[in-house]
């Protein structure tokens, strides 16, 4: 059987060794592969150039891969086919074929015998005891002289079981009946029939109706045709359409097809990346994103359009010009004049708002005008709502929230990722900017992307529901205990406990492994799932200490 060795290894980085003394049997060309996961790298692959063997001194392995920076703690995953068989599961063992031929030695076998008085008997075997009764089932000596089986006679013996489904004189509920019934074959007539009970070994009265039922030839909860054709519809036929809803009455097939367009639908809405990869971590930690510049709306008023802001009292060195309009309304100002009030009004045009000129009692006189302060016209701006502006490139002492509105427009923000950029949105409301998952087309045309974070049950989950091949895997485990990740070859999520894993490999509690499959990945002709168990076993269904604690990510295609 293939699978990973957890002991029994010893590597040698220096010398470029791995010291397979604490292996059984060592055989080379059992050895499949080792990975270092703590380096990420392969260090041996049978039949893989450059990743072989330079020598083999008994269960010492000399490596063609330079292993001088790498440390002999360095967490390795080893795959060794140690030659074993592992059956299916239920699959029937010796010990469960000896209970087979044990139960057929133990079945009630009933043959009619005859002697030269011609009398007949019947005669009973039950696990190898042997007993004779009468025709009519009285207990009886054995045949005499010239004892034989009755051939010839056309006598039929027929016996029907039944299972009491009630007490009764003579049987308790759950107890196993023969009704025995002789008959002249030749004659057709009735000779004898009579009651037993199997489990007392005890003949008794004909039981009443309603206490037993005749016992099915099929074992119990066996699906019946009806049960069977019932299933068949529930799942549905290739041609069924998509469900129209999440509930309702709709084949699986059709609640699949819908899950997997909604899916399709998803994978559209992921904006493409401008040059390059994203790399995410996909551990569930808030990732900070670096947004270099950011776009201006339209008709948004730049640094150079902003004026600085003066002191009270005292005029500013950024000025601004004030002029009417023609058709506009006046603007009234209030004015002092010797102790008296009055209404002066700006007219249109360019005017510079300076000195004006009041000719009272004394021709040719200038009179200076003071100007009381006045109400704010409406939604005009206080100080306390005038934000102090900063210096270029420095966080102002005050701030303004920005936020979405769950009808607007979402607001672009350019980011800078890997030297290239991207466009990602910020969503309405006040949600923080979290986890992002991405995915790209590679080189060889394998997409990569997170896809499956397990919960704290052993679950798992449909990654492509057609056949394909997986490039690379990589799962981590912040919990403190290990876990067992699982590839299955299905188009649906697999039921764990009863679907099996074509791959399973341990990720270290606190560790991560990431293993490549080759060039041409790891082809899985029905579909891609994934999964993750608490133990061992192409079935263990071993829950998780806690959720959120172990995930994969996969490269296919």
């Amino acid at each position: 059987m293939k699978k990973p060795l957890f002991g029994g290894v010893t590597f040698a980085p220096v010398d470029r060794t791995l010291d397979f003394s604490g292996v059984p049997g060592f055989d080379i060309r059992a050895l499949l592969a080792v990975v270092d996961l703590t380096q990420g790298a392969i260090l041996y692959a049978a039949g893989k150039p450059g990743l072989g063997y330079t020598a083999l001194a008994g269960s010492v392995v000399s490596l063609a891969v330079d292993t001088a920076e790498m440390a002999a703690s360095d967490k390795l995953l080893i795959l060794y086919d140690d030659g074993t068989d592992v059956l299916p599961a239920g699959a029937a063992t010796d010990a469960t074929l000896q209970l087979i031929l044990n139960a057929i030695k133990a079945q009630r076998v009933e043959t009619i015998w005859t002697d030269d008085t011609g009398a007949r008997f019947i005669r009973l075997d039950a696990s190898g005891v042997i007993s004779w009764t009468d025709v009519a089932g009285n207990p009886s000596s054995a045949p005499g002289s010239g004892a034989r089986p009755d051939a010839d006679s056309g006598t039929v013996v027929s016996r029907y079981t039944y299972k009491a489904t009630a007490s009764g004189t003579g049987f308790a509920s759950g107890d196993f009946l023969d009704h025995v019934v002789v008959t002249d074959g030749d004659a057709g007539d009735l000779v004898s029939n009579f009651w037993v009970n199997v489990t007392a070994g005890t003949k008794i009265a004909a039981p009443s109706a309603a206490s037993i039922t005749p016992l099915s030839p099929l074992p119990e909860g066996a699906a019946t045709a009806l049960n069977q054709a019932q299933v068949i519809a529930g799942l549905g036929a290739p041609v069924d359409a998509a469900a129209t809803a999440d509930s309702g009455t709709f084949s699986l097939i059709g609640l699949v097809k819908r899950g997997l367009g909604n899916w399709t639908t998803l994978l559209a809405r992921i904006p493409a990346l401008v040059s390059g990869r994203m790399p995410v971590d996909g551990s569930g930690v808030i990732q900070p994103i670096s947004a270099a510049a950011l776009p201006l709306p339209a008709g948004a008023a730049t640094a150079a359009k902003q004026p600085a802001l003066g002191t009270a009292g005292t005029p500013a060195a950024d000025v601004l010009t004030v002029q009417g309009s023609a058709s506009g309304t006046l603007l009234p100002v209030s004015a002092q004049l010797n102790g008296g009030t009055a209404t002066v009004f700006i007219a249109a045009g360019s005017n510079l708002m300076g000195k004006v000129g009041i000719d009272q009692t004394t021709p040719g006189t200038t009179n200076g005008v003071v100007v009381n302060s006045s109400a704010l016209p409406a939604g005009a701006a206080t100080a306390a709502k005038q934000p102090a502006l900063g210096t270029a490139g420095t966080p102002s002492a005050d701030v303004l929230t920005v936020q979405g509105a769950s009808t607007g427009q979402p607001l672009p923000v350019l980011a800078q990722l890997n030297g290239g950029t991207a466009t990602v949105f910020l969503a309405a409301g006040a949600q923080a900017v979290g986890s992002l998952v991405a995915s790209s087309t590679g080189a060889s045309g394998a997409t990569f992307g997170t896809y499956y974070t397990a919960s704290t049950a052993a679950a798992g989950q449909i990654i492509k529901g057609a056949a394909g091949n997986v490039f690379n895997l990589t799962a981590w485990n912040s919990d403190t205990a290990p876990v067992w990740v699982k590839l299955f070859n299905k188009g649906s999520a697999p039921t764990m406990g009863t679907d099996s894993a074509v791959w399973e490999a341990m990720v270290p509690a606190g560790g991560t492994i990431s293993v490549p499959f080759a060039d041409v990945g790891l082809s899985l002709g029905t579909g891609i799932a994934v999964g993750f168990s608490g133990a061992q076993g192409p079935t263990n269904a071993t829950a998780l200490n806690a959720a959120g604690k172990a995930g994969v990510s996969l490269a296919l295609k």
